[in-house]
C-alpha cells in the first residue's frame, strides 16, 4: 500500500506519479475471473472474460479463471475460439474447476495472496461475486456482455428494475467495459457512466489471430465465397428451409455450418433432401460458435446467425455482413440495430409470435416453425454477399473506421486500460478504498429498503412529510 502526499505543483505531481509507476512494477496482482454462466446469457457472458484473461496472460500477468465443474469444458472451448495458441496451450493451468463453493474458493485465494494482491474481474450479472469482492475488500472490474442500449436500460431503471444489484455492481467497479460503438451513443442519446469504457468488441484483433485450419477442408481452387452459419436453435422446418435456401446458392457460395451437435441435421432430416450435403459445397463443423480466425478469412462473405451481441461484434470487426435469424427480443434488438442504424445486416422473420417476449429461446420442439422460405434465404444471401452490395461496403467502412487499429479496441484496449490503472496508481487506490469500506450486507439492505419505500411513497403521491415519517 503506497501512501503519498500530493503536492500542488505540477513538478511534484510528476514526481509522485513516477514514484507510483516505479513501485507498481514490483506489484504483480492476481486477476481472478468468474462468470455466473446462467441459462439467460450463458456463453455471451464468458466471451468478454475469456478474451480479457487471454490478453492479460499473453502480456505476462498472473490470472486464474474460476469455473464450476460443469462449465469447465465450455470455458476451455471459448479459450480455444478466441485465444492465441500459446495461451490455449496453458489453458489447463488457467481454468480452475472449483471443488467447493465460490465463496470458499475465492476466500482461499484472498487468504493465500492477500486482499491487496487480488483483483476481481467478472461480468456485470455476477452480482453475488461483486458483493463477495466487496466483503473481502477486493477491487474488481466488470464487463457488460450486451450493447449500450441494454446497459442504458439497467442504469435508467434502478428502482423498479428487476436488476438493481447490477447497477450496484457497475457503480462499485473500478471500471466497466462494454463492447459498444460510439454510434450507439449518437443513436440512442445514451448516458455513458463515468467509469465505463466503450471498447467496441472483446475479441482480439483479427489480424493477430492465425487463420483457422477449418477452411482447409474447402476447395482452395474454388472462387466461390464462404457463408458461415451458426444457427442451432431453429425448428426442424426452419433448418430445412435454411438448408434448402443455401443449396440454391451452391454454385456461388460454399457453406461452413457450425453446430454444437451434428445430430441436429438428422433431426431436421437433411439427408432426405434432394440436394445432399457434400464436401463440394457443404462442410459441417462441430463447434457451436464461429472462431474469429474463420470470420477473418477474406473468403468469408456473410455470417448467418441468431445475432447475439458477441456474434455482432465479431462480424463487425471482421467486416462481414450478417443474415440475422433472431429468436429472442434481445437478439431482435441487436439485429435491428445492425440493419437499420448501421446497414450491415438483413433480417428474416424467425420468431414465433407466442415467444416474442421471452428472454430465452423456446425449445425448437415447442414453438411454431419459422416463417422464411428457401427463396427468402437465397435472395437475402446473394444480396448480402455481393461484393458491391451496400451491406458489404458498409461493413468494410465500419471495419476501417472502428477496427483498423488493433490497439484501439477489444481485449487489447481492455488490457491496456488495466495496465494504465496499475501504472498510475488508480488500481492501488481502488484496492485501498475497498479495504477501508468493505461491503456490509445489512447496511446495504437498509439502503435498498429506504430507497424503495421512498420511491413507492412518491409513486403513490405521498408527501415528503410522509416519507420522513416512514
Amino acid at each position: 500500500c503506497i501512501r503519498v502526499d500530493v503536492a500542488s505543483s505540477a513538478q511534484n505531481k510528476g514526481v509522485v506519479r513516477m514514484a507510483v509507476r516505479s513501485a507498481s512494477k514490483e506489484w504483480s496482482p492476481l486477476f481472478v475471473f468468474y462468470t455466473s454462466q446462467d441459462a439467460r446469457v450463458s456463453l455471451e457472458q464468458a466471451v468478454p472474460l475469456v478474451c480479457t484473461c487471454a490478453e492479460l496472460v499473453g502480456r505476462g500477468h498472473r490470472c486464474r479463471f474460476l469455473a464450476r465443474g460443469a462449465e469447465v469444458a465450455s470455458i476451455v472451448g471459448t479459450f480455444t475460439c478466441y485465444a492465441s495458441r500459446p495461451v490455449v496451450e496453458r489453458v489447463e493451468g488457467l481454468v480452475e474447476a472449483m471443488t467447493s463453493s465460490v465463496e470458499e474458493s475465492f476466500g482461499a485465494l484472498v487468504e493465500a495472496e492477500g486482499a491487496t494482491s487480488v483483483v476481481g474481474v467478472a461480468d456485470a450479472y455476477a452480482t453475488a461475486w461483486s458483493a463477495m469482492c466487496r466483503r473481502h475488500g477486493v477491487a474488481y472490474y466488470a464487463t457488460f456482455p450486451g450493447p449500450l442500449r441494454q446497459l442504458r436500460k439497467v442504469l435508467a431503471r434502478p428502482l423498479f428494475s428487476s436488476e438493481p444489484e447490477v447497477r450496484a455492481t457497475l457503480d462499485a467497479a473500478v471500471a466497466v467495459f462494454a463492447s459498444s460503438l460510439e454510434t450507439e451513443v449518437e443513436c440512442f442519446s445514451a448516458r455513458v457512466p463515468e467509469n465505463a469504457h466503450l471498447v467496441r468488441s472483446f475479441g482480439p484483433a483479427p489480424a493477430s489471430v492465425p487463420l483457422g485450419t477449418v477452411l482447409d477442408g474447402l476447395d482452395a481452387s474454388s472462387e466461390r465465397g464462404v457463408v458461415v452459419v451458426a444457427c442451432g436453435q431453429l425448428t426442424a422446418p426452419g433448418l430445412r428451409a435454411l438448408y434448402q435456401g443455401l443449396a440454391l446458392c451452391r454454385d456461388k457460395l460454399v457453406v461452413l455450418w457450425h453446430v454444437a451437435d451434428e445430430r441436429v441435421f438428422e433431426r431436421a432430416r437433411l439427408d432426405d433432401e434432394a440436394v445432399p450435403p457434400s464436401a463440394d459445397w457443404f462442410l459441417p463443423v462441430r463447434d457451436s460458435r464461429p472462431r474469429l480466425s474463420v470470420l477473418a478469412s477474406a473468403r468469408v462473405l456473410c455470417l448467418v446467425a441468431s445475432c447475439d451481441w458477441a456474434d455482432a461484434t465479431d462480424a463487425l470487426c471482421c467486416g462481414v455482413p450478417v443474415l440475422a435469424l433472431p429468436l429472442t427480443p434481445d437478439q431482435r434488438a441487436v439485429a435491428n440495430y445492425l440493419a437499420r442504424d448501421l446497414g450491415v445486416a438483413s433480417l428474416l422473420d424467425s420468431v414465433d409470435p407466442d415467444c416474442r417476449e421471452k428472454a430465452l429461446p423456446t425449445p425448437p420442439d415447442k414453438r411454431q416453425p419459422e416463417r422464411f422460405t428457401p427463396a427468402d434465404v437465397a435472395a437475402t444471401l446473394l444480396a448480402l454477399s455481393a461484393p458491391d452490395s451496400k451491406f458489404h461496403i458498409n461493413s468494410l467502412s465500419l471495419q476501417v473506421n472502428f477496427y483498423s487499429n488493433k490497439d484501439d479496441f477489444g481485449s487489447s484496449l481492455v488490457a491496456t486500460i488495466i495496465e494504465n490503472d496499475i501504472d498510475d496508481g488508480t488500481l492501488a487506490h481502488a484496492q485501498a478504498d475497498a479495504l477501508r469500506h468493505p461491503f456490509d450486507p445489512d447496511q446495504d439492505a437498509i439502503i435498498h429498503t429506504t430507497t424503495l419505500t421512498s420511491a413507492k411513497a412518491t409513486f403513490f403521491g405521498c408527501s415528503d412529510d410522509f416519507i420522513c415519517a416512514r
